[in-house]
């Protein structure tokens, strides 16, 4: 569940840059006073500033497989999405099986039901990305 809340924090954190939020990641997690063991709190920095260091590669991987216009996903599917691809494609730390069941199921926590079928059909052509 720590591991899970580690991805929720980032989530959160990538999120709160869409807002132009000048917090560092140190500084986010801090203040979210959330993460006891090292290795969830190096999970969620590692997505934080993954994520942002490739979001124009990441965003154009959800662009090329959205079927919608990106206008009308939600600012936090995208930020799902996001890490989730970060992840998947630049840590490839557990199975992509594995890393897509947990951002489905940190959707179901975050977004609404019918973002699931969204999330997981992106996530599962992006698992085919190379980058």
């Amino acid at each position: 569940m720590s591991r899970r809340k580690a991805r929720v924090l980032a989530i959160q954190y990538i999120y709160s840059k869409e807002f132009n939020e000048d917090n560092e990641p140190d500084e986010f997690l801090g203040y979210m006073n959330g993460l006891k063991k090292e290795s969830d709190i190096q999970l969620s920095k590692e997505i934080m500033k993954g994520v942002l260091e490739n979001l124009y590669d990441i965003d154009s991987i959800i662009d090329k497989h959205i079927q919608n216009s990106k206008e009308r996903m939600g600012i936090v599917e995208r930020c799902i999405l996001r890490a989730g691809i970060y992840e998947m494609l630049y840590l490839n730390n557990l199975p992509n099986p594995i890393i897509i069941n947990e951002y489905i199921d940190i959707t179901k926590e975050l977004s609404k039901e019918s973002s699931k079928a969204v999330i997981n059909a992106i996530l599962d052509k992006a698992k085919e990305e190379k980058v």
